[in-house]
């Protein structure tokens, strides 16, 4: 499949790397076998991830593009994000003894999510109910999703069998379930979204870096649409998920005021319904009042 050059940022350098439709794998020596196998786990198991998100876009692109669903906007509440850390590994992932059609593969992957993400950005940026959003026709945003899917979904099954290990039972099952649902996007159903409309990804689990404290706490938010009540429902060192009436977008610059005169500016994540999640521009310490309350149980105004 012919796909023209794209450029996408290296995590690791300032390089730049182009991926053009027909990879040439360049032998590399210093990878041991065990090296190359790590580095193939760490590919499928990132992959994986971003699947399950994957699935879960598509599932809500195909009743868009059909006509059950009208509201983008939480599309970005799943959409994955760009997939630095895969790119990141491509380079080394040459050292391997991969099939440079795998690499293509791979390539080719990264490259449709890169222009899924994109048109599906436009597509949630202009609020109309229109087949039509943002220059992006909802079959065209469909077809994306619905062939990024088809592709991740021979990839993994490729990888699985290059990193195959005896007696993972679980690791087998989560791999099946997810092609499935990868398949099912492709055929342009939708296996992530029930029967009341809720979003559910069977067998998906956030990662999260840091603990998270389970809270109930009172609080304000300042947004470009104005002063609001909030209650915060959990708080981690880098973020808040909170709960409140007002209308907030992704991306956008907020204010939360908690505790005594307390404010801590950060930025709307993602959205499902009413809850939200924040990440604070500057992370809060250990030490820090905030997160001590979170761990004994304190209100916010008993926090000094």
């Amino acid at each position: 499949m012919q796909l023209p050059p794209i450029e996408l940022d290296f995590l690791l350098s300032q390089e730049k790397l182009a991926f053009g439709a027909e990879p040439v794998a360049q032998p590399r020596s210093g990878l041991s076998p065990a090296e190359s196998q790590r580095l193939l786990v760490l590919v499928r198991n990132e992959l994986q991830s971003q699947a399950f998100l994957v699935s879960a876009v598509g599932s809500l692109v195909n009743r868009i593009a059909a006509g059950i669903d009208q509201d983008a906007d939480v599309l970005l509440a799943y959409l994955p994000p760009e997939a630095h850390s895969t790119i990141a590994l491509l380079d080394k992932l040459i050292g391997c003894n991969l099939p440079a059609a795998v690499l293509g593969d791979l390539q080719e992957v990264v490259s449709r999510l890169e222009s899924a993400r994109t048109m599906t950005k436009a597509f949630c940026g202009e609020r109309r109910q229109a087949s039509i959003r943002g220059g992006v026709h909802v079959e065209v945003l469909a077809g994306a999703w619905q062939d990024l899917a088809e592709c991740a979904a021979a990839l993994l099954r490729t990888l699985a069998e290059h990193t195959a290990s005896p007696g993972d039972a679980s690791g087998s099952t989560q791999m099946t379930r997810v092609v499935s649902m990868l398949i099912d996007v492709a055929n342009g159903r939708s296996p992530c979204v029930k029967a009341d409309c809720s979003v559910e990804i069977p067998g998906w689990a956030e990662r999260r870096r840091e603990p998270r404290w389970f809270v109930d706490w009172a609080a304000e938010i300042s947004a470009s649409g104005g002063f609001a009540p909030v209650r915060i429902l959990n708080i981690s060192q880098s973020g808040i998920c909170l709960s409140t009436e007002l209308p907030l977008r992704h991306l956008e610059t907020v204010s939360i005021e908690a505790g005594r005169g307390r404010r801590m500016p950060g930025q709307v994540m993602w959205s499902k319904g009413s809850r939200h999640g924040i990440r604070l521009f500057m992370s809060l310490a250990d030490t820090d009042p905030l997160i001590a309350a979170a761990k004994t149980g304190l209100d916010t105004e008993k926090a000094a």
